[in-house]
């Protein structure tokens, strides 16, 4: 298998017009579920680890969109946004920003919940009043 033509750049910026049915499909999918899943997120995050869940969200939905661009450009053979070029910016850069929170929320996350186990041990001593006094207190400070 001859690998050679990777280190041409013409095919890197010419169009990619062998995107045509099942590899088309494939990457029709792959986008959707994306999106899907982008949106899902936003739509079942309400736990305690919603920024989290939310960080996690807008690359998904955001690359979803992008693929769709991409596959319209592609089946449209628009010049630059059709490059094979084009696809493997949108894929790097969603495999680093994934990456990038991944590291995020293994730094983050049992920091949240580590103060989350303390404010519960806290509020567990007050009296309930004190508590809704409390945030009664805050809402009319904001």
């Amino acid at each position: 298998m001859n690998l050679s033509f990777l280190h041409q750049s013409s095919y890197w910026l010419a169009t990619n017009s062998d995107m045509k049915g099942i590899y088309y499909t494939v990457y029709l999918v792959f986008f959707s579920l994306l999106f899907i899943f982008g949106i899902g997120i936003f739509m079942l995050s309400k736990s305690d680890l919603r920024k989290v869940w939310l960080r996690y969200a807008t690359p998904f939905t955001l690359f979803g969109i992008l693929g769709w661009i991409y596959l319209f450009a592609t089946r449209e053979e628009l010049p630059g946004l059709s490059t094979r070029l084009t696809l493997l910016l949108i894929m790097s850069v969603f495999l680093l920003w994934i990456l990038f929170l991944l590291g995020w929320s293994a730094k983050r996350v049992p920091k949240m919940i580590k103060e989350k186990k303390t404010e519960e041990k806290f509020s567990k001593y007050l009296p309930k009043t004190a508590k809704y006094e409390n945030n009664t207190k805050l809402r009319k400070l904001r």
